[in-house]
């Protein structure tokens, strides 16, 4: 059976590593190597969303049927850390898990996916993020386009790089307001505490001045609660 406790360090490196990737796009965008800095940022976003997957488990195995009463247990584990290599499921959980994306909603009464969630499930972002590193041609179903048009790195846009770099920083930033002023938590204290530090939250705004409408006004709307700006937004 899995040691819970290797998950946990599995889940708090990732979270780490996950800062180190986005401290590194936001070093390459301001070198306009944009096609990198997208690449890189897209493996921050699958960092988180490992981090989320792991603490998920080890929080629902911790409170659910002892392990030892599952049968076929050996089996489902091995199935669940084949996830952890699977690069959609991981962008998808950083979208389910994001305070500013909301990855299933209800339309009309019924359940419907956001596009950027289905980008992320359908395997259209990881594709996405395979084209900003790699030259060759498309594949359709499985084979390979011929006659199609080249793919290429060169044609990923500055605007296209910054969005997802912002994507990231708001998430850092949204989680760790949340976590300070109560809003929001995680299961790892070391990761809460790093996060709702204001030190970190100070550089997280001065290392990347952009957020989108969203991460302003939760973020506003939490200054509010901590009655006193904890960075200048």
């Amino acid at each position: 059976m899995l040691n819970l406790k290797k998950l946990e360090d599995i889940a708090y490196l990732a979270f780490k590593n996950a800062l180190r990737l986005h401290k590194d796009a936001i070093t390459l965008y301001k070198a306009r190597s944009y096609p990198s800095a997208f690449y890189l940022s897209v493996l921050a976003q699958e960092e988180i969303g490992k981090m989320h997957i792991v603490s998920d488990f080890v929080f629902y195995t911790r409170t659910g049927e002892p392990r030892k009463n599952i049968i076929g247990i050996e089996k489902f584990e091995e199935e669940w850390l084949g996830v952890l290599y699977k690069h959609p499921r991981k962008q998808y959980a950083f979208i389910r898990n994001s305070p500013l994306h909301d990855g299933l909603l209800f339309r009309n009464g019924k359940l419907a996916v956001r596009k950027i969630a289905q980008e992320a499930s359908d395997g259209t972002f990881e594709l996405k993020k395979q084209e900003a590193v790699y030259v060759g041609l498309k594949r359709s179903r499985g084979k390979i386009d011929s006659k199609g048009k080249i793919s290429h790195p060169f044609k990923l846009s500055k605007k296209t790089a910054q969005d997802q770099i912002t994507k990231i920083n708001d998430y850092f930033l949204v989680m760790g307001m949340g976590i300070k002023c109560g809003s929001y938590s995680l299961d790892d204290p070391s990761i809460e505490n790093e996060l709702k530090s204001k030190r970190f939250l100070a550089a997280l705004f001065s290392r990347w001045p952009h957020q989108s409408g969203s991460a302003i006004r939760q973020v506003r709307s939490m200054q509010k609660l901590l009655r006193g700006k904890v960075i200048p937004v």
